[in-house]
């Protein structure tokens, strides 16, 4: 593909897998993979809504841009069999650990701007 060929919110294919266009700049384009499986209370397309993303972007520069597909009919023929089987492995992805913390809220009961560890 060329950088003409992207836009922003269509999905691509490469050799490792099913990608999103997430930003399209002056030379390169920005990315995300489409790999999160679904966890409990965090359905997998909530990962991909943004900006900003949940996930991490990357960057394809015009070298890159060469091996991008925009079906997933063309990834097949182009990369075959090895694609089909990566793609059914990648039903099962570990996801990192994830980190959730809890900032400090107002206490606007009182109508003071006083901060209180929940």
């Amino acid at each position: 593909m060329k950088k003409s060929d992207f836009t922003i919110g269509k999905e691509f294919f490469t050799a490792t897998g099913r990608w999103q266009c997430s930003d399209i700049g002056t030379r390169v384009v920005a990315a995300f993979k489409k790999d999160m499986p679904d966890m409990p209370g965090i359905p997998a397309a909530g990962w991909y809504v943004g900006p900003p993303y949940a996930v991490a972007e990357e960057v394809f520069d015009e070298d890159d841009q060469e091996g991008c597909v925009p079906t997933y009919e063309e990834a097949v023929e182009a990369w075959g069999e090895e694609f089909v089987a990566a793609e059914a492995e990648r039903g099962e992805v570990t996801v990192p650990a994830l980190q959730f913390f809890t900032l400090p809220r107002p206490n606007r009961s009182a109508g003071v701007s006083k901060v209180v560890q929940p």
